[in-house]
């Protein structure tokens, strides 16, 4: 690497960061502050020929896993690996130039990365949530028509845990009672298809 791009929130980190690590000192990269001058003129320009030429199997990132399944290694990941990816979901017609994508994962993970690929390639409009709390990720998909949500089961966990929590908040018998329609509504859309949580759900299905 030989610029880092930061912003003024994440500037005594980024500089504690490089001092603290093994190798390159501060003066052998490049520091563009992402609200300065310097890094508008970089985005407005149009003179192509500072940048060095990109093959498709050159090494675009590499991405280390958590070891969750087995030992922690570097992941090489080349400009074709991410583009197939991509131009694979545009060919299935997942998602359109028309829709609106709100990310809420780091770019860093390499689904959401495709993800915004897809949404440049498009020109779809992509949303950045200010945070996973469930109020203000609703506010924020109401506000802005969003159509496409990047998620994990994590976070769909998140967002069902907090309904849950507001239903076993309630009194005792409308608790349980609740509790006890949402089994039945399960078991009826598993057994005959039809999916009867939609109508006596509805003020939840809404809020979505």
């Amino acid at each position: 690497s030989k610029v880092i791009f930061y912003s003024q929130q994440t500037e005594a980190n980024t500089q504690k960061a490089l001092e603290i690590a093994d190798g390159p000192s501060l003066t052998d990269f490049l520091m563009i502050r992402i609200d300065s001058p310097e890094f508008q003129t970089i985005c407005k320009t149009e003179d192509m020929q500072h940048y060095p030429q990109v093959l498709p199997e050159d090494i675009a990132s590499l991405i280390y896993t958590s070891g969750t399944t087995g030992i922690p290694k570097g992941v090489q990941l080349t400009h074709r690996n991410f583009c197939s990816d991509a131009n694979a979901v545009i060919t299935a017609k997942i998602v359109t130039p028309s829709d609106h994508l709100i990310s809420v994962l780091p770019l860093h993970h390499t689904y959401p990365f495709i993800c915004f690929l897809i949404s440049l390639f498009l020109g779809i409009t992509t949303t950045f949530t200010p945070s996973l709390k469930g109020p203000e990720l609703v506010q924020t998909i109401r506000e802005k028509e969003v159509t496409i949500l990047v998620g994990v089961p994590q976070l769909l966990e998140l967002v069902r845990n907090g309904i849950f929590n507001k239903i076993r908040q309630l009194p005792g018998f409308l608790s349980k009672s609740l509790l006890s329609i949402i089994k039945v509504c399960g078991h009826l859309r598993q057994t005959t298809g039809f999916n009867i949580g939609k109508v006596v759900f509805k003020s939840v299905h809404k809020s979505l």
